[in-house]
């Protein structure tokens, strides 16, 4: 029961979950799809430097509420969401090295995006025009490993591989 330990995480005046946050939990196993059920409260999600693999439940689209959600630092495998909740603000999947396949043109609709992390897994090939727009319009902050992905956007890739500005590395840290 993953709620056991929930201690310390934020719920509204109803008592439903605002902020479920479990990291460094030693948690195994996937993620439930289950999670999905946390609507419509939920708007954050910490799962970060557990043990958990399989691929990301479609089911997470479902979280309308939802601005962030961190999976960093897991065994996560399999391809990259196509959809993705729609008020979700920043995504962190740095660090789950089993994720492969592209980043997902539908990724352009999500004008709610201000910053994904794809750092330290196996995405590659070349962002899609969609993203690029995203990137130029709504100053998307995206960090990549630029051996792996090409990218016709404006520079977000610096010498040292990869691109993590100091307001998502700010954000990262909280």
């Amino acid at each position: 029961n993953w709620f056991a330990y929930a201690d310390g995480n934020l719920c509204n005046n109803d008592g439903l979950y605002v902020d479920l946050s479990l990291q460094h939990n030693r948690l195994e196993g996937s993620i439930p799809k289950e999670l999905a059920l946390l609507q419509p409260s939920l708007t954050n999600l910490e799962l970060s430097r557990n043990s958990l693999f399989g691929s990301i439940p479609a089911e997470l689209s479902g979280l309308a509420q939802l601005t962030s959600m961190d999976l960093s630092i897991n065994e996560l495998e399999g391809e990259l969401p196509s959809v993705l909740p729609p008020a979700l603000e920043f995504l962190y999947l740095e660090g789950n090295y089993d994720l492969e396949g592209g980043i997902p043109s539908t990724w352009g609709n999500m004008t709610s995006l201000q910053g994904v992390d794809l750092r330290a897994t196996g995405i590659s090939g070349s962002v899609p025009p969609e993203v690029c727009v995203l990137i130029e319009q709504n100053d998307l902050l995206l960090a990549l490993d630029c051996e792996k992905i090409t990218c016709d956007c404006d520079c977000f890739c610096e010498e040292s591989g990869a691109y993590f500005p100091s307001v998502l590395n700010a954000l990262y840290d909280e």
